[in-house]
Protein backbone atom coordinates (compact mmCIF):
# COMPACT_ATOMS: atom_id res chain seq x y z
CA UNK A 1 0.00 0.00 0.00
CA UNK A 2 0.84 3.51 -0.60
CA UNK A 3 2.29 4.98 2.38
CA UNK A 4 0.45 8.28 2.02
CA UNK A 5 -2.29 5.96 2.19
CA UNK A 6 -4.23 3.94 5.10
CA UNK A 7 -7.32 1.72 6.02
CA UNK A 8 -10.07 3.87 7.25
CA UNK A 9 -11.01 3.70 10.78
CA UNK A 10 -14.70 4.94 11.99
CA UNK A 11 -13.30 7.63 12.98
CA UNK A 12 -12.70 8.23 9.65
CA UNK A 13 -16.52 8.67 8.94
CA UNK A 14 -17.41 12.47 9.14
CA UNK A 15 -14.50 13.51 7.03
CA UNK A 16 -15.01 10.51 4.69
CA UNK A 17 -19.02 11.97 3.74
CA UNK A 18 -17.87 15.04 3.97
CA UNK A 19 -15.16 14.53 0.41
CA UNK A 20 -18.47 12.53 -1.00
CA UNK A 21 -21.39 15.05 -0.23
CA UNK A 22 -18.33 18.02 -1.76
CA UNK A 23 -18.30 15.92 -5.03
CA UNK A 24 -21.88 15.05 -5.08
CA UNK A 25 -20.83 11.26 -4.86
CA UNK A 26 -23.30 8.81 -3.20
CA UNK A 27 -23.37 8.67 0.54
CA UNK A 28 -26.71 7.34 1.85
CA UNK A 29 -25.24 3.74 2.22
CA UNK A 30 -22.59 4.56 4.54
CA UNK A 31 -22.00 3.27 8.10
CA UNK A 32 -18.41 2.77 10.13
CA UNK A 33 -19.46 -0.55 9.07
CA UNK A 34 -18.98 0.02 5.59
CA UNK A 35 -15.64 1.93 5.62
CA UNK A 36 -14.03 -1.67 5.66
CA UNK A 37 -13.43 -1.31 2.21
CA UNK A 38 -11.59 2.12 1.87
CA UNK A 39 -8.53 3.55 1.91
CA UNK A 40 -8.33 7.18 2.75
CA UNK A 41 -5.20 9.93 2.20
CA UNK A 42 -5.04 11.97 5.59
CA UNK A 43 -4.20 15.78 5.43
CA UNK A 44 -2.65 15.65 9.16
CA UNK A 45 -3.37 14.67 12.48
CA UNK A 46 -6.28 16.79 12.77
CA UNK A 47 -8.41 13.86 11.08
CA UNK A 48 -8.56 15.34 7.61
CA UNK A 49 -8.58 13.67 4.66
CA UNK A 50 -6.94 14.72 0.79
CA UNK A 51 -8.51 11.90 -0.07
CA UNK A 52 -10.59 8.25 -0.39
CA UNK A 53 -12.16 5.27 -1.78
CA UNK A 54 -13.24 2.38 -1.74
CA UNK A 55 -13.40 -1.51 -2.99
CA UNK A 56 -16.47 -3.63 -2.16
CA UNK A 57 -16.24 -7.03 -2.83
CA UNK A 58 -19.21 -9.02 -4.25
CA UNK A 59 -18.34 -12.28 -4.28
CA UNK A 60 -15.34 -13.02 -7.01
CA UNK A 61 -15.86 -9.40 -8.40
CA UNK A 62 -15.20 -5.86 -6.99
CA UNK A 63 -17.22 -2.70 -7.22
CA UNK A 64 -14.71 0.81 -7.08
CA UNK A 65 -16.11 3.01 -5.74
CA UNK A 66 -16.10 6.76 -4.14
CA UNK A 67 -12.91 7.67 -5.17
CA UNK A 68 -12.51 11.28 -4.26
CA UNK A 69 -10.07 14.03 -3.89
CA UNK A 70 -10.27 17.21 -2.43
CA UNK A 71 -10.54 19.71 -4.91
CA UNK A 72 -7.20 21.57 -4.07
CA UNK A 73 -5.44 18.64 -4.71
CA UNK A 74 -6.81 16.93 -7.52
CA UNK A 75 -3.79 16.07 -9.87
CA UNK A 76 -1.28 15.40 -7.35
CA UNK A 77 -1.32 11.73 -7.76
CA UNK A 78 -3.66 10.85 -4.85
CA UNK A 79 -6.29 9.59 -7.31
CA UNK A 80 -4.37 7.48 -8.64
CA UNK A 81 -2.04 6.14 -5.63
CA UNK A 82 -5.96 5.27 -4.17
CA UNK A 83 -7.18 3.39 -7.29
CA UNK A 84 -3.64 1.72 -7.73
CA UNK A 85 -3.78 0.58 -4.28
CA UNK A 86 -7.28 -0.53 -4.42
CA UNK A 87 -6.86 -2.49 -7.76
CA UNK A 88 -3.69 -4.29 -5.82
CA UNK A 89 -6.12 -5.54 -3.23
CA UNK A 90 -8.60 -6.80 -5.65
CA UNK A 91 -5.66 -8.77 -7.61
CA UNK A 92 -4.66 -9.67 -4.12
CA UNK A 93 -7.62 -10.83 -3.61
CA UNK A 94 -7.67 -12.76 -6.92
CA UNK A 95 -10.99 -11.27 -8.27
CA UNK A 96 -12.52 -11.53 -11.51
CA UNK A 97 -13.27 -8.30 -12.42
CA UNK A 98 -13.79 -4.88 -10.79
CA UNK A 99 -16.68 -2.26 -11.78
CA UNK A 100 -17.48 1.22 -11.45
CA UNK A 101 -20.20 3.56 -12.37
CA UNK A 102 -19.43 7.45 -12.45
CA UNK A 103 -20.66 10.87 -14.21
CA UNK A 104 -17.67 12.35 -14.07
CA UNK A 105 -14.38 10.74 -14.18
CA UNK A 106 -15.38 8.53 -17.54
CA UNK A 107 -12.07 9.25 -19.17
CA UNK A 108 -9.49 9.20 -16.14
CA UNK A 109 -10.13 5.30 -15.26
CA UNK A 110 -9.01 4.03 -18.97
CA UNK A 111 -5.61 4.86 -18.01
CA UNK A 112 -5.92 2.26 -15.01
CA UNK A 113 -7.49 -0.50 -17.66
CA UNK A 114 -10.71 0.03 -17.18
CA UNK A 115 -13.18 -0.10 -20.77
CA UNK A 116 -16.44 1.00 -21.17
CA UNK A 117 -19.52 -1.26 -20.89
CA UNK A 118 -23.02 -2.34 -20.24
CA UNK A 119 -24.40 -1.36 -17.25
CA UNK A 120 -26.76 -4.60 -17.74
CA UNK A 121 -23.32 -6.33 -18.47
CA UNK A 122 -22.24 -6.19 -14.53
CA UNK A 123 -22.36 -10.04 -12.71
CA UNK A 124 -25.47 -10.32 -10.49
CA UNK A 125 -23.39 -9.85 -7.30
CA UNK A 126 -22.47 -6.45 -8.87
CA UNK A 127 -25.60 -4.74 -10.55
CA UNK A 128 -27.40 -6.35 -6.99
CA UNK A 129 -25.23 -3.55 -5.07
CA UNK A 130 -26.97 -0.33 -3.83
CA UNK A 131 -24.50 1.49 -6.02
CA UNK A 132 -25.32 -0.03 -9.09
CA UNK A 133 -29.23 -1.05 -8.03
CA UNK A 134 -30.45 2.89 -6.98
CA UNK A 135 -27.58 5.21 -6.01
CA UNK A 136 -26.34 6.05 -9.39
CA UNK A 137 -28.10 7.60 -11.68
CA UNK A 138 -28.59 5.52 -14.78
CA UNK A 139 -26.76 8.29 -17.23
CA UNK A 140 -23.65 6.97 -14.99
CA UNK A 141 -20.90 5.52 -17.41
CA UNK A 142 -20.31 1.65 -16.63
CA UNK A 143 -16.67 1.01 -16.70
CA UNK A 144 -15.05 -2.67 -15.97
CA UNK A 145 -11.54 -4.01 -15.26
CA UNK A 146 -11.54 -7.76 -16.34
CA UNK A 147 -8.05 -9.21 -14.82
CA UNK A 148 -7.72 -11.01 -17.47
CA UNK A 149 -7.75 -8.47 -19.89
CA UNK A 150 -4.85 -6.81 -17.29
CA UNK A 151 -3.07 -10.19 -16.50
CA UNK A 152 -3.21 -11.00 -20.31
Amino acid sequence: MNERLRPAVTADLPAVLDLLQEAALPTSDLSPASLAGFLVAPCGEDGSLLGAGALEIHGRHGLLRSVVVTPDRRGAGIGGALTRSLLAEAAVRDLASVWLLTTTAADYFPAFGFRKRVRTEAPPAIAGSPEFANLCPANAVCLALEFSDARG
